[in-house]
């Protein structure tokens, strides 16, 4: 399965990559959300793998825009 992250623009792709280097950061201060699922760097990759592979598995006629796939991505790590 390839990752839906390498279809993006070469802007959309370095802002993505920002986010994933850095929000690893602010998960790692402290468990913010004690009665959730745990967060951090393992779920995002979770969330974004299985988003990728979603994301590609989209009927033709309801494709998402690149803007789009960043905004999900991006959902993933934040």
């Amino acid at each position: 399965m390839e990752d839906i992250k390498e279809s993006l623009s070469k802007e959309l792709k370095t802002k993505l990559d920002l986010i994933i280097k850095f929000v690893p950061n602010y998960w790692n201060q402290k468990n913010y959300h004690q009665h959730f699922t745990k967060h951090g760097v393992v779920q995002s990759k979770y969330v974004h793998r299985h988003l990728s592979f979603l994301i590609q598995e989209l009927p033709e006629d309801n494709n998402l825009s690149k803007d789009e796939v960043f905004i999900v991505l991006a959902a993933a790590w934040l």
